[in-house]
């Protein structure tokens, strides 16, 4: 989680590209990746295939932008005050969880 939160915050705060793998390199060094591997690897498109599956599942949720947000059955897309996460975890506790959503995946 360290790369992620490391390459939100030079996206957005820094106003960095993160397209371009100099930029890449640097946030994965400075969060003590191995900057060089991941950077080949992101050349070579090792993770390409697994990538592509997860965007593909994403897009079966509806799910379009970020960041998104899927409470139960309910999604939200952007930023979202407070009460309308309050009310969907109530919602979703006072149903239960939906046998869509049981799996051993997290």
């Amino acid at each position: 989680m360290e790369f992620h939160h490391a390459a939100y915050k030079a996206f957005w705060e820094d106003r960095q590209d993160i397209g371009e793998m100099e930029i890449l390199h640097k946030v994965g060094h400075e969060v003590g990746l191995d900057a060089d591997d991941m950077v080949k690897s992101l050349e070579e498109g090792i993770y390409a295939k697994e990538v592509m599956a997860q965007y593909q599942e994403a897009l079966g949720y509806g799910i379009s932008g970020i960041p998104t947000f899927l409470v139960g059955n309910l999604l939200f897309t952007g930023a979202q005050p407070y009460e309308t996460f309050k009310m969907a975890m109530e919602r979703f506790l006072s149903e239960g969880v939906p046998s869509s959503l049981k799996s051993n995946r997290c």
